[in-house]
């Protein structure tokens, strides 16, 4: 009996190392992963007034927000993260940070094709509430953790 007791426990074992950790769920998990694995030395923090002026969303428009611009104007890295008031408020959010990208891919193309290949490259995920958006170099750290 102790030995069909310690095989289901160790297949319980395995098979739980085996599912991958668990996703980031909650507004300050992911800004947590986002500032731990991206290297915000070339980002600004913005407040309200950055948001409203490059992605026309106000900060009532949602229950919380953090949102890092570019520190010059010659680059296009960003990282935009909202926790929308509810589900129904995404497809809104969404067409304004599309907007937006589109809007930054068409200035820097043929001004700095290299910035607007990172507009390509971006982070982006819908996750129940949560919209996450980071443009920068190192998105590639967060394919796995988000």
């Amino acid at each position: 009996m102790r030995k069909i007791v310690a095989l289901i426990l160790m297949t319980v074992l395995l098979l739980a190392s085996c599912t991958g950790g668990a996703k980031a769920s909650t507004f300050e998990d992911v800004k947590k992963i986002v500032e731990e694995n991206i290297n915000l030395e070339s980002f600004s923090q913005e407040g309200n007034q950055g948001l409203a002026y490059n992605y026309e969303i106000k900060d009532t428009d949602v229950e919380k927000y953090l949102y890092y611009a570019p520190r010059t104007n010659i680059q296009t890295n960003e990282i935009l993260i909202l926790q929308a008031k509810s589900k129904e408020d995404i497809p809104a959010l969404e067409d304004k940070i599309n907007k937006r990208l589109e809007n930054l891919k068409k200035d820097f193309e043929g001004y700095l094709p290299q910035q607007a290949e990172l507009i390509d490259k971006k982070f982006y995920k819908v996750q129940d509430n949560l919209i996450i958006l980071v443009v920068a170099n190192d998105v590639d750290k967060l394919s796995g953790i988000l």
